[in-house]
């Protein structure tokens, strides 16, 4: 078997993006695993898989690399949004379908903005008691669930470790929850570092994280809109703008959440074996 694929990357969290929309590819967990894989595999944190939809013009099925399917992920639509305008759709509108629910994509100006609808609110905040003493944690779902915590100094957090003890928390089952601690780095910029479930540890950026933290900031702090940092290393404590946030109203009190970014093609190739 030959596949066609597309290797993406949105602020670094990377997706392996293939076009299914004549229905041939049934991927099974091992097999995304397989894929995913940083040194057998192709490497990536998840698979997205390109279908169609009777509800929108696409639909977007998207694995982590454990094999798991969550339930969105902001940086692969934005991945997936620019891998279609590669394929020719010419509208500057695009209305992809993902686990049921439908988010209005923009693309203009080398940036892909995404609506991600406004997010339900679990817990604000919560205090949860780890190894690390009493935390303070905001919980809210902005296409996936998120913990968002407030820290000092960003790069002295020992997230390997924390991110898996709260991901795994008695408090979050039997799902569990992703992890993002944040740092402010200035007026409506702040810094961001996640620990993702079904990657089981840190990843460069996720976008629903982002998108949790930045509305908390705004929440907290106010302020229209706000800049998201976030590394091009996980070896290395240096933080770059890649994201941005607004929050237009959805309704007479509700705000959504509107994230803009860029989403970069780096490579494609082609599967030749899907490992069983």
């Amino acid at each position: 078997m030959n596949i066609p694929f597309s290797k993406y990357h949105g602020a670094g969290n990377d997706f392996i993006i293939i076009d299914n929309r004549s229905d041939f590819i049934l991927l099974n967990p091992s097999q995304v695993a397989a894929i995913c894989n940083r040194r057998l595999g192709v490497g990536a944190d998840g698979v997205i898989l390109l279908e169609r939809s009777s509800l929108a013009d696409y639909r977007m099925r998207i694995f982590n690399a454990d094999g798991s399917e969550p339930t969105m992920c902001g940086n692969g639509l934005r991945c997936l949004v620019d891998f279609i305008g590669k394929l020719g759709y010419v509208s500057e509108t695009i209305l992809v379908e993902v686990a049921g629910r439908l988010f209005t994509c923009q693309i203009g100006r080398g940036k892909i903005s995404v609506n991600l609808g406004p997010p339900r609110i679990d817990h604000w905040p919560l205090v949860v008691e780890t190894s690390h003493g009493a935390l303070t944690v905001f919980v809210l779902d902005t296409g996936v669930p998120h913990a968002v915590i407030w820290v000092d100094e960003i790069s002295e957090v020992p997230l390997a470790h924390l991110g898996r003890e709260l991901r795994f928390h008695p408090f979050f089952s039997p799902h569990g929850v992703n992890v993002n601690v944040v740092e402010s780095k200035g007026e409506q910029v702040i810094a961001l570092r996640t620990y993702e479930r079904g990657v089981e540890g840190e990843t460069l950026a996720c976008g629903t994280g982002a998108a949790a933290a930045a509305f908390v900031a705004a929440q907290l702090k106010g302020g229209e809109a706000w800049s998201v940092m976030t590394k091009n290393s996980l070896e290395e404590n240096v933080f770059h703008p890649t994201l941005s946030f607004r929050f237009p109203f959805f309704n007479d009190t509700e705000r959504a959440i509107e994230m803009v970014g860029e989403a970069r093609c780096v490579f494609t190739g082609h599967l030749v074996t899907l490992y069983n």
